[in-house]
């Protein structure tokens, strides 16, 4: 009897051993498992691609219209009438891309005496102040060959004992751009100053 009951111990001990190490084993087969599920996820996962800068455009834009930019741009001058003791000169920007653009506030100027070799074209920049003036700004859409205006005002006669000065060509800058068109002119300005008005519809402005 003592005989059988230490035979039955030692197979309930050798069932014991098997059943622990069969759980080892599937343990082992589910972390293994667990892992390559784990590694193979982190393969297929996919990051975002940035998309390269620029791509998405970088022109400033108002009113969500594009800003014109000087390249699209023409632009040409004509007399605007006097008055007693000052003149204006009309500049009329035209669109000349195949899509709309906006112009808005007001554009910066830079005045140029004649050339000394020739007696025209662009010669040294003149000291005139500029002043804004004329009615609030507005954004101004121009259509393909659409156009837009500005005055810019000058006194005929001298002021405060400031002499006058020929104007033989206007640089003009557009706002949110670092780009600058130039135009002949033909006129005379005294007093070290002169007005803009803000960018307005075709034949809207006058002093």
């Amino acid at each position: 009897m003592r005989q059988e009951a230490v035979r039955r111990g030692l197979i309930l001990a050798v069932a014991l051993l098997g059943g622990v190490a069969l759980e080892g084993c599937a343990s082992s087969v589910h972390g293994a498992s667990s892992a390559h599920e784990q590694r193979t996820h982190h393969r297929h996962r996919t990051t975002p691609t940035s998309q390269p800068p620029g791509s998405t455009g970088t022109a400033a834009t108002i009113g969500g219209v594009p800003t014109c930019s000087t390249g699209v741009l023409g632009i040409s001058t004509s007399a605007g009438g006097a008055a007693a003791g000052t003149s204006y000169t009309v500049f009329t920007l035209t669109n000349r891309a195949p899509a709309q653009c906006g112009l808005d506030g007001y554009p910066k100027l830079r005045f140029f005496g004649p050339s000394s070799a020739s007696g025209a074209g662009a010669g040294p920049e003149l000291p005139i102040s500029v002043i804004d003036g004329g009615p609030r700004p507005g954004l101004v859409t121009l259509s393909t060959g659409g156009s837009a205006e500005f005055i810019v005002i000058m006194s005929d006669v001298p002021v405060g004992g400031v002499g006058c000065s020929t104007v033989a060509s206007v640089g003009v800058s557009i706002p949110e751009t670092s780009e600058s068109l130039s135009v002949p002119v033909s006129v005379e300005t005294c007093g070290g100053a002169v007005t803009v008005y803000a960018f307005g519809p075709p034949d809207s402005e006058s002093p």
